[in-house]
């Protein structure tokens, strides 16, 4: 799995619970080994300047939401694999565009010189 999509399962772990939860948790939620939770957990807390503790009385870690502030990871909408999808079909779009020799996608708001120059590239 990738470290962003293991960061945001995470983050979505802390997010659903109201409670503390144990590191045992964690790493069954995420299915992953303790060091790799550590790992997360601390990027999430010194990169990512989440507002996570470890309560001792209760053993476990939160999601902390004291102070009014909800905290929000900042936004990465796109998984890997749909990054790779997008860029794939970027290309092929792309190919079929020159192969086309379509001249609808050109600017219009440049000059015609730069159409022209365009046009002799294809």
């Amino acid at each position: 799995m990738n470290q962003f999509d293991r960061i945001y399962q995470l983050y979505d772990i802390f997010r659903a619970h109201r409670y503390p939860i144990t590191m045992r948790e964690l790493e069954r939620q995420m299915e992953c080994s303790q060091p790799t939770v550590k790992r997360m957990i601390a990027k999430l807390r010194h990169e990512l300047a989440a507002p996570i503790r470890y309560e001792k009385r209760q053993n476990g870690y939160i999601l902390d939401r004291e102070g009014g502030d909800q905290y929000e990871l900042p936004g990465l909408w796109f998984s890997l694999a749909e990054l790779q999808a997008l860029l794939t079909g970027r290309g092929g779009c792309l190919k079929i565009f020159r192969q086309t020799g379509a001249r609808t996608a050109l600017p219009e708001k440049r000059g015609r010189s730069w159409r022209k120059r365009r046009e002799k590239r294809w």
